[in-house]
């Protein structure tokens, strides 16, 4: 995101496209009608307590008429509970001109006031501006930090989310009531920052609109729990009257509850389509059978249309049910049979892809009488479901004896699935091969 303060240096931070984390942005009130020459204030809260100091910064395109305010209304700070900012430097590489600290903070849970002007002009043209909203940490020197001692805040450093379309009704037109502020997840950038960016909606809202005109769309889908091998599940979205002329497109995005994540978890198509004069339009949503042991996870399939009257939103929770289960399977006959001087082999394999290396290792509980090589095998998540083999070799001794011997396991792993389980024993039956009187 481009950070505040000195336009001539933004500072260049990779933001996070996806609401994905546990805590998330909030606007209060999330609509808000703005007319030519007024003004109007919305508030940019956070659901929970930062672990430290964050910047908002503001990203835009559209009208600059109407951007004019929000200039001045960057990197304002959004502080947790009992944060002491007398502290802090006035100035840091982000502000070389100076940082008042006490008049741009506020508490993460009051929020930040951000006001929208509707400036005056001589057209008869609605206007229209759509608002991103990036959150990130300050840099260490800005927060009076050596390097050694900042970290970003987990859960909201370098969030992006919650766009706001900004409706101008112009005092001399004819324009329909009910134009807004309000959520949507239509973002862009403002001059000066990298880039357009794709956002994140708020909470689901409906428009009004002229006579016999939508003002409303629900989302379903169907089914709506699944298990990673249904592969596909449709969706509806049902406008309340037909589209009007020209048909209305829906874009899809995840929302901001999302626990799966798009792309790895599922595919879905960037828009549905409601032809003119039809009611609904449908798509589909493609579930990934991937490898992993991993909890459900829920996809929040939000859909939005930007309407000249104003804006559609709907959504939908996908249940995705996970097929996979932890675990090692070992492949042997029981008992593993061989002659005191010859050998037999077995393998392992992993039965769910691993978040992290898997090392298996072996060992006999009588290495006189039988001995187990390598003494290890490691998996990697690529290569999970390879099978690896143990060679159990015979130690010929004087006695006359049959023997039996037990191989055992043991797993290590920094995925917490693996770490924990038990691997079955291998069972090793040592046929005497001494010839009797020797």
């Amino acid at each position: 995101a481009a950070g505040a303060g000195d336009w001539s240096q933004p500072i260049e931070k990779e933001v996070d496209p996806q609401n994905t984390r546990s805590g998330r942005m909030v606007l209060s009130p999330s609509r808000l009608t703005v007319r030519e020459g007024g003004e109007a204030t919305y508030r940019v809260r956070l659901s929970t307590n930062p672990t430290t100091p964050l910047w908002l910064s503001l990203h835009w395109e559209g009208d600059e008429d109407l951007a004019d305010e929000l200039r001045y209304q960057q990197s304002l700070a959004l502080l947790p509970t009992g944060y002491d900012t007398s502290g802090l430097p006035a100035t840091c590489n982000a502000f070389r001109y100076g940082y008042d600290w006490e008049s741009k903070s506020y508490a993460w849970n009051v929020g930040i006031p951000i006001t929208v002007v509707a400036a005056e002009d001589e057209d008869t043209v609605n206007g229209r501006l759509t608002i991103t909203h990036d959150l990130w940490t300050p840099p260490a020197d800005c927060l009076g930090m050596t390097a050694d001692e900042w970290s970003p805040d987990p859960v909201y450093d370098g969030m992006m989310m919650i766009g706001l379309t900004v409706t101008e009704r112009d005092t001399g037109s004819n324009s329909p009531t009910g134009n807004a502020v309000g959520p949507t997840g239509n973002t862009g950038a403002q001059q000066g920052s990298p880039g357009a960016r794709q956002g994140s909606p708020g909470d689901p809202q409906s428009s009004p609109g002229a006579a016999g005109q939508p003002t409303a769309v629900t989302l379903a889908l169907d089914p709506a729990t699944v298990g990673e091998n249904a592969r596909e599940v449709t969706v509806t979205a049902t406008l309340d009257a037909p589209a009007p002329d020209g048909g209305v497109s829906f874009r899809l995005v995840p929302g901001p509850d999302d626990t799966a994540v798009r792309d790895a978890d599922y595919t879905m198509p960037d828009s549905i389509a409601v032809a003119a004069g039809e009611r609904s339009g449908t798509g589909v949503i493609a579930v990934v059978d991937d490898h992993l042991d991993e909890f459900g996870e829920a996809a929040y399939i939000v859909a939005f249309a930007a309407l000249d009257y104003g804006d559609l939103t709907g959504k939908a929770v996908l249940t995705i049910l996970d097929d996979d289960t932890a675990g090692v399977t070992v492949s042997a006959a029981n008992p593993l049979e061989m002659d005191e001087d010859g050998t037999a082999t077995y393998t392992v394999v992993l039965d769910s892809q691993p978040t992290a290396a898997v090392t298996i290792t072996a060992s006999s509980d009588d290495v006189g009488a039988a001995t187990v090589s390598p003494a290890s095998h490691t998996f990697q998540p690529s290569g999970w479901n390879t099978p690896l083999t143990f060679t159990v070799s015979g130690v010929a001794d004087a006695d006359t004896s049959d023997e039996t011997v037990a191989i055992s396991h043991g797993v290590t792993s920094a995925d917490a699935k693996y770490a924990v389980l038990p691997v079955a024993m291998v069972v090793v039956a040592v046929t005497d091969t001494t010839p009797p009187g020797q």
